[in-house]
């Protein structure tokens, strides 16, 4: 049975997964790769997914991971979960992020989940392709009108993870992740290309079993 969940209620459920072989073979990578762009940091994010490739999910973020946040769904935080321990005042100017009080996890927690969830999988596939269309991108510049981020909206979309079945042999656990609405805030590192600073989760669903 297939379930459908918040990314980061996924993360949550499948990160103490044991770390099952996935298939031999590399999967193949569909889209370009390139962080020059902030569209394609975005297709890299959708490429280590189906790729289960950990190596570009870490060469998303930036040289000091210490200004990294993955904001968790406020409909998780509604459900009273208790996978959350830091928040924060998010007093923004962002176009996408309205203010509040918002909770978060750090990288090392994001890279820790998505280290199990793509060792465990035995395949992760888009199910529906989410839109991040580049007219919506919204730009933040400096005093001397110099670019220092950027945020770029993502809608709809859903991804399909399966998991071997830990009690029934030769069967595989589907979970589908809602993306629903993410908002990610890009900056540049030290070579001019673009990194994931702020990942925020606006989804709606916050696990429940279809």
């Amino acid at each position: 049975m297939g379930r459908w969940l918040s990314i980061a209620f996924v993360l949550t459920a499948l990160a103490g997964c044991d770390p099952f072989l996935p298939d031999t073979g590399e999967p193949i990578i569909a889209t370009p790769l390139g962080r020059s762009t902030p569209k394609g940091v975005i297709d890299q994010l959708m490429d280590s997914y189906t790729g289960r490739r950990i190596d570009l999910f870490e060469d998303l973020f930036p040289d000091d991971k210490s200004f990294f946040r993955f904001y968790i769904s406020p409909r998780l935080v509604e459900t009273g979960s208790r996978i959350v321990t830091t928040s924060e005042q998010f007093d923004t100017l962002f176009t996408y992020v309205p203010q509040g009080v918002y909770y978060y996890w750090p990288y090392e927690d994001e890279h820790r989940s998505h280290q199990r969830i793509f060792s465990a999988a035995t395949s992760i596939s888009i199910s529906t392709q989410p839109v991040y269309d580049q007219r919506d991108f919204v730009y933040h510049y400096g005093p001397g009108g110099d670019t220092i981020g950027v945020e770029v909206l993502m809608l709809g979309g859903e991804i399909l993870i399966k998991v071997p079945d830990p009690v029934t042999p030769r069967q595989e656990l589907w979970y589908y992740i809602v993306i629903d609405r993410q908002v990610f805030y890009l900056v540049r590192d030290s070579e001019r290309n673009w990194v994931i600073k702020k990942w925020f989760d606006f989804g709606t669903s916050a696990g429940d079993p279809s």
